[in-house]
């Protein structure tokens, strides 16, 4: 019979490598949804300290040609959505961490 425990080990080894990277950008993405929210930068905040802050199609095109300010302020949202998924199973995904 073959013996299928390393293919086996590097799956879980791959796996645990991929769910430690989802850790890390969720963690990263909460840091930039804190400056999100810090500079106001979200279609329609109030200024901050006297400055709008708010991202416009300009900016956003200037690095994403076929998105708009909107399409950023939508994808904000749809990562909250997957940030709140992660942190309500955190105890399941942790585990994978060596």
């Amino acid at each position: 019979m073959q013996d299928i425990s390393k293919k086996q080990a590097d799956f879980a080894r791959r796996y645990s490598d991929a769910v430690v990277a989802m850790l890390d950008s969720v963690a990263t993405l909460a840091d930039l949804k804190a400056e999100w929210d810090a500079n106001g930068y979200a279609t329609g905040s109030q200024p901050v300290g006297g400055t709008d802050w708010t991202i416009g199609d300009d900016a956003v095109q200037s690095v994403l040609p076929a998105c708009t300010a909107a399409m950023l302020n939508s994808a904000v949202g749809a990562v909250e959505s997957v940030r709140d998924a992660v942190t309500a199973n955190e105890g399941y995904l942790v585990v994978m961490k060596p």
